[in-house]
Formats: structure tokens, sequence, C-alpha cells
């Protein structure tokens, strides 16, 4: 193996100095570049450095020691032992070009974590301790470099030993420099463990975090400022702007949720009041909307829920009263179905409305009276019916006595007098028989036999039977007309048997 000397350190070191602009992650990937050696080397030189290492720690001890028995015991003159002190001196050359490789090593493994930006002051003093041991190697003073390359060395393993300790110290320095909202400090420490470890996430989402801070800070202190002013929406709007940066950004978390509840809160007030003021317009559906969108906002809102209700008795009110009205007219109007209509479609709301069931029962009376009117002036050939006639006779009665009949009414208690006037007078018409045929009028009596009989008939229509001996009945079915003077009917059983 060979020894690396002070002269090539120097050259080491001068070739590092050119390095040091470098930028961390630069002098990692050359640091990485540098160490690829070959396995077969590799293992070549570690087997003549264990060598050595062997030699240095079992060997040369003993060998220093039995030379200074000997001189101890042979009593040498002072120039020889001058001369072997030199030796012991030099005895020392292989530990410290021993040491100074380790060192190096060591050196270039730590500056590939970083060191000179997380350990400025123990770093100096190393390369003070290097510059000193090389010194004294140059000047031949094997022994003092040793000893400067061994507190060197120690210094160096203390370093790597605090490696995860001053890891996880930036990581927590940076993350705390966040939230304080030091830029500088934060991007400092996460670049410290990103020299490090330069494939720690948290400190890769760290620093861009930092990077950003300002612009975060910023939409930050926009939405606090518009938060106070009240402008809820503008303040939502900076507020989402600062999390689409950093959504982990713990102030723009808590003013986002305050604005949107804020926010929630004014668009429920305002929604349930504009609902109240349609509502006493009596614009219900436009009322319903307002309210339904104030529980869409806060679905278990009591106060949402109570004006639902109360926008429900409101419009049925509202509407009870307006069919109410609507009924009233009809009735004046004399329409009796539109008006049974509004009052039953009240009762559908509340059955209990006294008034409204009185106006239902009285329109309905008018109706039934009404279809009786009209089915006996339809039935006025029927009203030769003395039971018949006595129900229209009463229906006109109940007509007559109602106060405020209205035109359509009063016309028809005239039709259907009229009509019972024509029913009641008789009038004269002529049976024609043979003599012999016995001749039956139904609901009027048996006339027998006869030739020719006259006989006064209520309008209306009539069947006659005739029945003869031998002959098969006959029967006659006739309408007597109010308007003919000379009505004649013959009944003559004609058919023998």
């Amino acid at each position: 193996m060979k020894k690396t000397t002070p002269e090539e350190s120097e050259s080491i070191e001068l070739t590092e100095n050119q390095s040091e602009d470098k930028t961390i992650h630069q002098k990692r990937l050359d640091r990485q570049s540098q160490q690829q050696v070959k396995p077969a080397t590799a293992y070549s030189l570690l087997s003549v450095l264990a060598v050595v290492l062997v030699i240095v720690v079992f060997v040369l001890p003993r060998f220093v020691a039995e030379n200074e028995v000997n001189i101890s015991d042979e009593g040498v003159e002072d120039g020889n032992t001058e001369v072997l002190l030199n030796e012991a001196v030099l005895a020392q050359k292989p530990i410290a070009e021993a040491l100074l490789s380790e060192m190096l090593s060591k050196m270039d493994d730590l500056k590939s974590s970083g060191v000179q930006l997380w350990a400025e002051e123990q770093w100096a003093r190393i390369r003070d301790l290097q510059s000193q041991g090389d010194e004294a190697y140059l000047n031949r003073g094997y022994d003092i470099a040793a000893e400067s390359y061994r507190e060197a060395m120690q210094l160096l393993t203390d370093l790597e030993i605090t490696i995860p300790e001053t890891l996880e110290s930036a990581l927590l320095l940076g993350q705390e420099s966040i939230v304080q909202g030091d830029k500088n400090l934060a991007i400092a420490n996460f670049e410290t463990a990103l020299a490090i470890d330069g494939g720690n996430e948290l400190a890769r989402k760290g620093l861009n975090r930092a990077l950003k801070l300002d612009k975060v800070i910023e939409y930050s202190q926009l939405g606090e400022r518009l938060s106070e002013q009240r402008e809820w929406s503008e303040s939502i709007v900076a507020f989402e702007k600062a999390l689409a940066i950093d959504p982990e950004w713990l102030q723009a978390q808590q003013g986002f949720s305050k604005a949107i509840l804020e926010n929630d809160k004014e668009q429920f007030q305002s929604s349930l009041s504009k609902g109240y003021a349609l509502m006493k317009e009596e614009k219900f559906d436009e009322a319903e909307a307002a309210f339904q969108k104030s529980l869409e906002i806060d679905p278990e809102s009591k106060a949402g829920q109570q004006a639902i209700e109360e926008l429900e008795i409101q419009r049925r009110t509202s509407l009870t009263k307006s069919l109410k009205y609507k009924g009233l007219i009809a009735e004046v109007n004399e329409e009796w179905d539109e008006a049974k209509s509004y009052y039953e479609t009240i009762l559908n709301f509340d059955s209990n409305i006294g008034e409204v069931k009185d106006s239902l029962i009285r329109v309905n009376s008018r109706i039934r009276l009404i279809n009786q009117m009209i089915s006996f002036i339809a039935q006025a050939e029927n009203l030769n019916d003395d039971k018949l006639f006595n129900q229209a006779q009463q229906a006109l009665i109940q007509a007559q006595s109602i106060m405020n009949k209205g035109p359509k009414m009063t016309q028809q208690i005239s039709e259907l007098d009229q009509t019972l006037k024509i029913a009641s007078t008789p009038v004269e018409v002529t049976l024609i028989s043979d003599l012999k045929t016995d001749v039956v009028l139904y609901k009027t009596g048996k006339f027998g036999l006869f030739e020719q009989k006259k006989i006064l008939l209520k309008p209306g229509v009539y069947t006659a039977k005739g029945t003869r001996i031998g002959y098969r009945d006959t029967t006659l079915r006739f309408k007597v007309s109010p308007e003919n003077l000379d009505q004649r009917f013959i009944i003559i059983c004609r058919d023998r048997i």
C-alpha cells in the first residue's frame, strides 16, 4: 500500500481548497466518484494496511523497548544515545503515515457529510492539527506528527459519532424555524440535514417549504387582514393560496377554518333574514329556498328548522285565507263545484276549521238541490207520477226559500216552476177502442169496454193495456203533450191466439 505523505497531503489540500467553492451536493458527487475503487485493489490495500498496523501496534513497540534496554545495559556513550533516540523518532514514521492515511480517509468521509457546515470550529482545529502534523513530518519530527494526527483522528471520530444527533437536531431546528417564520435559519438547517443525508425526505420537504415561506406568510397575513375587516370570501381565497403553496402552514390552516366558519355564520344569518322578509311578503317559494340554503350551511340548526316550520304555518294560513276568499267568490258566481274544491283543499290542510266545514256543508247542499232541480226539469214527461211530482215540488219550495239566490238559481227555479205548472195542468185526450177490448190505463184506472172515451190527463208518458179473450194482449205507450189540443190514442186487441 502506498502511504500518504505530508507532501501528498498538501497536494490533496490544494485540490480541496479549489473545490471549496463547489456546492455540498457537487462535493458529494466528486467524493463518490473518487471512491469508486476496484474490489481487487481495495482488498489489496486493506491487507497491506492491516500488516502495517500489526507491525506498528505489536512489533514496533517491542523493538523500541529492546533498543532502550540494550542502550541502558551496554552503557553507550552520549553520541550513540542521540543516534538511538533519532532511531526511536524514526520508528514513529510508519505510525504517523498510517494515522495520516486513516485521517485523510475519515476527513473525506466527513466532508461528504457536510462537516464544514455544521462543525466549522472543530473542522478548523482538525485542519490546524493536520498542518502541524504535516510540518512536523516534513521536519522529521515523526513522533510529533503522529501525536498531531492522533489528536485529529480523535476529533474526527467524535464528529462522526455526532452525525445522527446533528441530523436530528438540524431537522428539528428547521421545522421550528419554519413555524417561527425564519426562512434563512430554516434553509440553513435543512441544507445541513441534506449535507449529512442527501436523500432525507424530511429535509427535502422542509427545504422546499422554507424556500416558499415568504409567499406563504404574505398570503396568510393578507388573509388575516381581510378577516379582521370581515371580508370573509376574499380572506378564504387568500388562505387558499397560502395552503396551495404549503398545505401544512398552520397559520393558514387555522385562518382558513375560521374564515369558513365565520363566512358560513354570516351566510346562514343572511339567508335566514332574507327568508323571513320574503315570508312576510308571502313569497313562500322564494322564502323556502332561502331557508333551505341556510340549512345547507348548517343542517342541524334549530333556528333553520324552526324557520321552515313557521313557513309551513304561514303558507297554510295564507293559502287557507286565499282559498276561503276564492270559495266565497265562487259561491257568489254560483260556481258551486269550484267552491267545493276550494273548501275541501282547505280541510285537507286542517280538518278542524269549523267555518270552512259549515261552508262545505252549505255548498254540498246547494249542489244537491241544483242537481235535483236539473233532474226534475229533464224528467218533465215523468212528472205525471205523483211521487216524483211531489219531490219536485219540495225541491222548488226549498229553492224558493233561499236568500241571495243568484241569477242562475233564479232561472232554474223559474224553469222548474214552469215545468211543474205544465205537469200539473190536465190535457183532454181521446181514447179509442172497439167495445171488445178491456182497457186499463196504468196510474189512472180501469176503463173497461168502450168505443171512444175522452179523459183529462196531465202531460207526460202513459201506458195503456188492452185484453180480449182469444186475442193477444196489447200495450200502448203514449205521451200526452201539453201543446196539442186534439190527441187520440187507439187501444184494440187485433191478433188472434
